[in-house]
């Protein structure tokens, strides 16, 4: 699997701290969908770095790439059981909409998509 292939124009936002260490990145592609334009494909952070707004500020950086390729929507697949996942994304105003059965690792785990139908919004976080 290519985390990021040429497909749908992927991209990366790196989180580096006043030391230029990494702490964290999230990821962005284009969708072929009806319902939404992009998609947050990945958003990690080092532990001792969340919570410190560092994951609203890199949502934010993806949702102004999307606005600034004509991209208005975007949709994120979060584990159910990634709680503090499922609540990061509701406090950013993503609204479930969709749930689905994936297979990672060999176990099956079930997935909730949020999504921003109008991710203007999300552009002035952080």
């Amino acid at each position: 699997m290519s985390f990021l292939s040429s497909e749908n124009n992927p991209f990366i936002y790196i989180a580096v701290n006043e030391d230029g260490k990494t702490i964290g990145f999230a990821a962005g592609k284009g969708l072929d969908s009806d319902k939404f334009d992009g998609e947050l494909y990945a958003l990690y952070l080092l532990q001792e770095s969340r919570g410190l707004g560092t994951g609203k500020q890199l949502v934010s950086a993806i949702a102004k790439h999307f606005t600034e390729q004509g991209m208005n929507s975007m949709m994120v697949w979060v584990m159910e059981q990634n709680r503090s996942g499922l609540g990061f994304y509701e406090r950013m105003g993503g609204k479930a909409y969709l749930r689905r059965k994936n297979e990672v690792g060999g176990m099956l785990v079930e997935d909730v998509a949020y999504g921003w139908e109008d991710v203007s919004a999300l552009c002035r976080e952080g």
